[in-house]
Protein backbone atom coordinates (compact mmCIF):
# COMPACT_ATOMS: atom_id res chain seq x y z
CA UNK A 1 0.00 0.00 0.00
CA UNK A 2 0.97 3.59 -1.07
CA UNK A 3 2.40 5.22 2.34
CA UNK A 4 0.33 8.11 1.73
CA UNK A 5 -2.79 6.32 1.11
CA UNK A 6 -2.46 4.42 4.48
CA UNK A 7 -2.08 7.86 6.72
CA UNK A 8 -5.57 9.18 7.85
CA UNK A 9 -4.29 12.34 10.06
CA UNK A 10 -0.57 13.52 11.45
CA UNK A 11 0.20 16.03 13.60
CA UNK A 12 3.46 18.27 14.56
CA UNK A 13 4.52 19.30 17.96
CA UNK A 14 7.56 20.87 16.27
CA UNK A 15 5.92 23.19 13.62
CA UNK A 16 2.17 22.64 15.07
CA UNK A 17 0.83 21.68 12.14
CA UNK A 18 -1.92 18.70 11.67
CA UNK A 19 -2.60 17.26 8.04
CA UNK A 20 -5.18 15.26 7.20
CA UNK A 21 -5.00 13.01 3.94
CA UNK A 22 -7.77 14.10 1.47
CA UNK A 23 -8.51 10.92 0.24
CA UNK A 24 -10.63 9.90 3.59
CA UNK A 25 -12.28 13.15 3.26
CA UNK A 26 -15.19 11.19 2.49
CA UNK A 27 -15.42 10.74 6.54
CA UNK A 28 -18.28 12.18 8.45
CA UNK A 29 -17.13 15.63 9.65
CA UNK A 30 -17.37 14.52 13.12
CA UNK A 31 -14.82 11.34 12.87
CA UNK A 32 -12.22 14.08 11.29
CA UNK A 33 -12.55 16.52 14.48
CA UNK A 34 -11.85 13.62 16.53
CA UNK A 35 -8.98 12.01 14.30
CA UNK A 36 -7.86 15.64 14.81
CA UNK A 37 -8.23 16.22 17.89
CA UNK A 38 -6.45 12.58 18.89
CA UNK A 39 -3.56 13.61 16.84
CA UNK A 40 -2.80 17.22 17.82
CA UNK A 41 -3.53 16.01 21.78
CA UNK A 42 -1.12 12.86 21.51
CA UNK A 43 2.14 14.67 19.12
CA UNK A 44 1.70 17.61 22.19
CA UNK A 45 1.35 15.37 25.10
CA UNK A 46 3.76 12.85 23.36
CA UNK A 47 6.38 15.68 22.07
CA UNK A 48 6.75 13.83 18.18
CA UNK A 49 5.15 13.68 15.24
CA UNK A 50 1.97 11.43 15.75
CA UNK A 51 0.09 9.80 13.20
CA UNK A 52 -2.97 7.67 13.03
CA UNK A 53 -2.91 5.09 9.80
CA UNK A 54 -4.81 2.77 8.17
CA UNK A 55 -2.83 -0.94 7.60
CA UNK A 56 -4.14 -2.94 4.40
CA UNK A 57 -7.01 -4.77 6.03
CA UNK A 58 -8.22 -1.78 8.14
CA UNK A 59 -6.70 -1.87 11.17
CA UNK A 60 -6.30 1.55 12.29
CA UNK A 61 -2.55 2.00 13.93
CA UNK A 62 -0.28 5.24 15.41
CA UNK A 63 2.84 6.25 14.61
CA UNK A 64 4.87 8.16 16.78
CA UNK A 65 8.21 10.10 15.43
CA UNK A 66 10.23 12.33 17.45
CA UNK A 67 12.74 14.34 16.20
CA UNK A 68 16.50 12.66 16.46
CA UNK A 69 17.80 15.82 18.17
CA UNK A 70 14.36 15.85 20.70
CA UNK A 71 16.11 14.36 24.23
CA UNK A 72 12.60 15.33 25.54
CA UNK A 73 10.74 12.38 23.99
CA UNK A 74 9.93 9.48 26.41
CA UNK A 75 9.71 6.42 24.61
CA UNK A 76 8.59 3.91 27.32
CA UNK A 77 6.02 6.76 28.21
CA UNK A 78 5.20 6.77 25.03
CA UNK A 79 4.65 3.28 24.16
CA UNK A 80 2.14 3.42 27.98
CA UNK A 81 0.15 6.43 26.72
CA UNK A 82 -0.34 4.55 23.34
CA UNK A 83 -1.50 1.39 24.47
CA UNK A 84 -3.86 3.64 26.78
CA UNK A 85 -5.32 5.09 24.07
CA UNK A 86 -6.03 1.86 21.89
CA UNK A 87 -8.23 0.62 25.05
CA UNK A 88 -9.80 4.01 25.79
CA UNK A 89 -10.66 4.65 22.02
CA UNK A 90 -11.16 0.84 20.83
CA UNK A 91 -14.83 1.44 19.61
CA UNK A 92 -13.87 4.52 17.60
CA UNK A 93 -10.70 2.73 15.71
CA UNK A 94 -13.52 -0.21 15.21
CA UNK A 95 -15.63 1.99 13.78
CA UNK A 96 -12.68 3.63 11.41
CA UNK A 97 -12.18 0.11 10.43
CA UNK A 98 -15.62 -0.87 9.40
CA UNK A 99 -15.55 2.83 7.46
CA UNK A 100 -12.21 1.77 5.46
CA UNK A 101 -13.73 -2.23 4.85
CA UNK A 102 -16.90 -0.96 3.59
CA UNK A 103 -16.13 2.32 1.76
CA UNK A 104 -12.06 1.82 0.85
CA UNK A 105 -11.37 -2.05 0.41
CA UNK A 106 -15.43 -2.44 -1.40
CA UNK A 107 -14.08 0.23 -4.03
CA UNK A 108 -10.77 -1.35 -4.59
Amino acid sequence: MDENKSLIGRASIYNKTYYYNPLFSKLPKPILDEVQEICKYYAAKLHCIFALKFKENGDVYFECLPEEWDESFDEIGAKLDLDKLARERHEFFVSLKAWYVMTVLKEA
